[in-house]
């Protein structure tokens, strides 16, 4: 049992960490396309 549980945890932290890298880059993207709106 402790180890299902030890290895749900790993892949939950790495979920999170891709998920916190998606977040980043859709916040990057979402950041650069509202200032060429405030360009234009």
């Amino acid at each position: 049992m402790r180890y299902i549980e030890i290895h749900f945890l790993n892949d939950y932290c790495l979920f999170d960490q891709h998920f916190s890298q998606y977040l980043h880059f859709y916040l990057i993207r979402y950041v650069q396309v509202f200032h060429q709106n405030q360009l234009i």
